[in-house]
């Protein structure tokens, strides 16, 4: 459960990494091209979507993948920090957004108002996912769309294992039965994204870089000296590509939803 003010340091992690995010933020890519990908299953691309609310803009990955594949008649934007809106509106080549900034659990949304919801990894973090579910559903115009990618409980397991800090996050099925009350639901998967670093260190500055974790154990100015070297000897060995290799993994495993509010 997630604290007012461990939502301001999310906010703030997320902020400084907004420069370098989407350098680094590979799987990040993936997911929101895999969640376009999704939506072409379900919203051919010649539908034109009246109302789109995204939670959690960030950097706006995942709104200019979405605006390359559908025409778009008003898009609404939320995120924590204005910084997000700033960021997005001056590389948008022109496209104009609303901007609702704010914590989604606490917003109140316009009623039936949204042919689609969608979300690239962001409900992750919130505090009472079923009760959003019960939220958002009723923003969502009847036969209009929940698309979102969150993360399964073993997520960035290799981190994990070293550092011991985790989110806790819900599984395919825990996810669909918080669903069902409130959607017909097309798809719940999960699937596997792996990165390939150089080093250990390089696996610190992508967390850094993408504030990925929002945890200060997952940032270089967290350690001593002694215990990064132990650090970075332990992900070496446990999580080397092969005996003979020098370069190291990171396992992403997100979870993929579609849903759709009944008619």
């Amino acid at each position: 459960m997630e604290s007012a003010d461990s939502r301001l340091f999310i906010a703030e992690r997320f902020r400084r990494a907004l420069p370098t995010y989407e350098k680094y933020a590979v799987a990040q890519q993936k997911i929101s091209n895999r969640l376009i990908s999704l939506a072409e299953k379900y919203l051919p691309t010649e539908t034109e979507l009246e109302q789109v609310l995204e939670i959690g803009c960030g950097s706006g990955m995942l709104t200019r993948a979405l605006l390359n594949h559908y025409s778009v008649y008003r898009y609404t934007l939320n995120d924590l920090y204005p910084e997000a809106f700033e960021y997005l509106q001056s590389n948008s080549g022109g496209v104009s957004f609303e901007f609702i900034c704010g914590d989604a659990e606490q917003l109140s949304f316009e009623k039936s108002h949204y042919d689609l919801v969608i979300s690239a990894s962001t409900i992750q973090w919130f505090k009472d996912l079923s009760s959003f579910f019960s939220q958002i559903a009723s923003a969502i115009k009847p036969g209009g769309y929940l698309l979102l990618s969150t993360f399964a409980p073993d997520n960035l397991c290799e981190l994990n294992s070293l550092i011991g800090q985790k989110l806790h996050y819900h599984n395919c099925n825990e996810l669909s039965r918080m669903l069902t009350s409130h959607y017909e639901v097309l798809e719940v998967l999960q699937e596997e994204i792996v990165l390939h670093f150089a080093n250990p260190m390089e696996v610190l500055k992508h967390l850094k870089y993408t504030g990925v974790t929002a945890t200060e154990s997952a940032t270089p100015n967290y350690w001593t000296p002694k215990s990064l070297k132990q650090f970075i000897q332990d992900y070496k060995t446990r999580y080397s590509e092969t005996a003979n290799s020098k370069k190291v993994r990171l396992t992403y495993k997100p979870i993929y939803i579609v849903a759709r509010e009944p008619l």
